[in-house]
């Protein structure tokens, strides 16, 4: 990705303006979430959460692929990918919406 980011005219920029607008719409997710009192984070907490969910939504699959040593994507990916996401911001809910998000991730992959 860095050689890309580097070697392509204007890929760099574009990346950067794409990691804005998500970035900014997340927090916007996680603050609504704070408002509807699911949850309960500092302006701090909210915004490291939402680096640490771009790094890992951006590197997943190749992260998967590098350790697993395949090409292919599976489904299984997926949902290990959406079970690395919310024990990111998990710790944070609230006890009953903790419970209801935790029960929706442990069901297994179709």
């Amino acid at each position: 990705m860095n050689s890309l980011l580097r070697e392509v005219p204007g890929l760099r920029e574009r990346y950067r303006d794409l990691a804005e607008r998500v970035r900014v719409r997340s927090r916007a997710i996680f603050d609504s979430m704070v408002t509807a009192g699911w949850m309960d984070a500092t302006p701090e907490q909210l915004e490291l959460l939402t680096t640490n969910a771009w790094i890992l939504l951006t590197q997943w699959f190749t992260h998967r692929q590098i350790m697993d040593r395949r090409r292919a994507i599976q489904s299984t990916d997926i949902h290990d990918g959406i079970r690395h996401f919310v024990a990111l911001f998990s710790p944070l809910l609230r006890s009953p919406q903790r419970r209801q998000v935790e029960r929706m991730v442990s069901q297994p992959a179709a």
